[in-house]
């Protein structure tokens, strides 16, 4: 059982600690916060960490103030990359709170949560039974920043203007900052913006793929899943996809931000600038180049 693979990943991902005193679930080494352990969101920091082992609470301390972080590194001093890794594991941690319940681990390969050896068959069977649980897909070769950002928008926790009105902050323009027709939603934005459908048509056409169209966010950034890609196609496209995400939520934020003006076009150039940079230097794609694109 410790060997099966479904859906591409072993079974053993299909459990996620669910962390109360956080005594028993591993910071690093655990799925616990992501359906991935942080080890391999944060593999740096992993590595600069003196105890591998350590549990929850001994990086998370509660107090009466809130919950504050407590780090053992090996060396004071940060490199470049682990700085980068570091502010992506804050933005992940917020929020977090430990509380007085004991730690548990939940079955994420059925949506009631519960384990079973009938949904452990069933999930064999249909290679695909994640029910109503949101499950994101992280792409190994776009930085782990626009991995981050497509793990919230999918879980509705980017600051879109209708997100903060929903948590009573005033908010005077709730329209898109795009179209202005619309209020601004996580799908509306990624989906429903005329801007957003036209990237994503010039996408079409750049990666010469069959014709599709997403109804949400989460439909989004599964599209690769299901449109005849296999391979490194695949895993490419996945990329431009995030990588598209992600220059928009940059444009939509020097809009509203720095009251710049953002066309169409500049927003297809990044993607494909940051595409080709990307892909050449982390996906191990030596023979790109610009003339393919």
């Amino acid at each position: 059982m410790s060997r099966t693979v479904v859906a591409g990943m072993p079974i053993r991902n299909f459990f996620k600690g669910k962390v109360g005193r956080g005594l028993d679930v591993a910071f690093w080494i655990d799925p616990w916060l992501l359906n991935v352990p942080l080890k391999g969101i944060c593999p740096r920091l992993f590595n600069l960490d003196s105890c591998k082992r350590c549990k929850v609470v001994e990086r998370l301390n509660r107090s009466e103030l809130g919950t504050t972080k407590v780090w053992s590194w090996k060396r004071s001093s940060m490199t470049d990359e682990e700085k980068s890794e570091m502010e992506v594991l804050d933005r992940l941690l917020e929020g977090v709170e430990l509380s007085d319940t004991k730690d548990g681990w939940i079955w994420v390969g059925a949506g009631d949560g519960v384990f079973s050896v009938g949904a452990v068959r069933r999930l064999i069977n249909n290679d695909r039974d994640y029910s109503n649980v949101q499950v994101f897909e992280w792409c190994k070769w776009v930085p782990i920043k626009c991995n981050v950002f497509g793990w919230r928008a999918v879980l509705g926790r980017i600051p879109t203007a209708m997100a903060l009105r929903h948590r009573n902050i005033p908010i005077p323009d709730v329209s898109c900052p795009f179209c202005g027709d619309t209020e601004e939603t996580i799908d509306h934005l990624f989906t429903g913006c005329i801007v957003a459908n036209g990237l994503w048509q010039y996408v079409t056409s750049w990666c010469k793929v069959q014709n599709w169209f997403a109804f949400s966010f989460k439909d989004l950034v599964d599209t690769h899943n299901f449109i005849g890609l296999s391979g490194k196609a695949k895993e490419l496209f996945q990329g431009i996809i995030l990588i598209g995400c992600w220059s928009i939520w940059r444009a939509r934020n020097r809009i509203k931000f720095q009251k710049l003006k953002y066309r169409l076009v500049d927003i297809i150039s990044e993607v494909k600038e940051l595409g080709f940079l990307w892909a050449r230097n982390r996906a191990k794609v030596p023979s790109l180049s610009w003339v393919s694109l």
